[in-house]
């Protein structure tokens, strides 16, 4: 995904959208030390996940990348899940 695609910056992080051939979303995380200590990284990386989780029915066929800013550890599933919705329907 690295220099393809789009990239968008939300209270999340940087999130990097690519189309697949697949025909359904496939979505992958980074979560560093700069987020906070693991419990936070941890819980950043749960929120995101259950977000995920509830787009996977939909019927976008990209690839998502999200690298969490330490603001993430603010943001609820709802939020997140809002924000991807955001970036998908871009």
């Amino acid at each position: 995904m690295l220099g393809r695609g789009s990239k968008s910056r939300t209270p999340l992080g940087l999130v990097s959208v690519l189309d697949n051939a697949l025909g359904s979303p496939r979505f992958g995380f980074v979560v560093s030390k700069a987020v906070g200590n693991a419990v936070l990284r941890n819980l950043v990386k749960r929120r995101l996940r259950a977000a995920a989780q509830r787009l996977l029915g939909e019927p976008y066929s990209v690839d998502v990348v999200v690298r969490a800013a330490p603001g993430a550890t603010k943001v609820t599933v709802a939020e997140a899940e809002h924000e991807l919705r955001k970036v998908l329907s871009r």
